[in-house]
């Protein structure tokens, strides 16, 4: 494992920062190497990792031909479900033969769905199950559909919830839990606990809640330093613990935390003057 902090060590307009990432492991090196670009110095710091849940999908890739929709809410999702398609095939040409429409939470997750082949997925841009849901119903052309929602054993209700209330019939099947990451160097694990960092980025309640564990409750009570968050859930479990966050991260892509972390260091900057 290596969590020792990076950056390129040139300019850039984060340079200087101190960036703590709790992304999982398997999923920061793309945004590692976007904020080293930028000249940011990254700690990586996973807080989390992804723990999927064996055979939970096996039953319903069987009568995929009996959904009308199938959504997916994360990244992981999509991953995880493009593993559980029979060797041999890809999720493209699985999902080709069938009816079912497919739509996404967020831009992330529209954009893993398309490095995957698929194409054409109904995405919500707000980010938000909510949103989503909303947009499904306007597309309802039959009483009763049938839903496919893979995805997060901690995943939101209001995404199936409001389905289900306008006459849906959601099969929501959990293919994969969060768990705490435990493997921290104690070199790391000193820099967070003595705040040694600018701007900590959290791209989900668990990873915030799992930070808090890891780090001490107290760990994020220093004003001096800047919180990031993807979306308005995460936005909401921080507010929780009493702290605005400093930035909201409109999806989860590299160029949208770049972009907002640029704004909110130059906001800082006009402040300070």
């Amino acid at each position: 494992m290596n969590d020792r902090p990076s950056s390129t060590g040139g300019g850039g307009p984060l340079a200087g920062i101190r960036v703590v990432l709790t992304r999982p492991r398997d999923l920061a090196p793309e945004w590692k190497e976007a904020l080293r670009s930028s000249g940011a110095e990254v700690l990586l710091f996973p807080t989390i990792r992804i723990r999927p849940i064996p055979s939970s999908l096996k039953p319903s890739l069987a009568r995929l031909d009996e959904f009308d929709w199938i959504i997916f809410t994360s990244r992981n999702a999509v991953r995880l479900f493009a593993q559980a398609i029979p060797p041999g095939s890809t999720m493209a040409k699985f999902l080709a033969p069938v009816n079912a429409r497919v739509a996404a939470v967020g831009r992330g997750t529209g954009e893993e769905l398309e490095t995957r082949g698929v194409a054409g997925a109904l995405v919500s841009e707000r980010g938000d199950g909510l949103s989503l849901a909303e947009d499904i119903i306007r597309q309802f052309n039959s009483p009763g559909p049938k839903v496919l929602l893979p995805r997060s054993a901690a995943g939101l209700s209001e995404l199936p919830d409001r389905l289900a209330a306008a006459g849906a019939v959601v099969t929501d099947i959990s293919i994969y839990e969060t768990v705490r990451e435990e493997r921290h160097s104690a070199e790391i694990l000193g820099k967070i606990r003595s705040n040694r960092f600018d701007v900590v980025l959290f791209s989900s309640p668990s990873s915030l809640d799992s930070f808090l564990e890891l780090a001490g409750r107290e760990s994020l009570s220093d004003r001096a330093i800047a919180i990031g968050v993807i979306g308005k859930v995460t936005a909401g479990a921080l507010r929780k613990t009493g702290r605005e966050p400093d930035f909201i991260m409109a999806a989860p892509t590299t160029s949208a935390m770049i972009d907002s972390m640029t704004l909110w260091r130059q906001s800082r900057r006009t402040r300070s003057n």
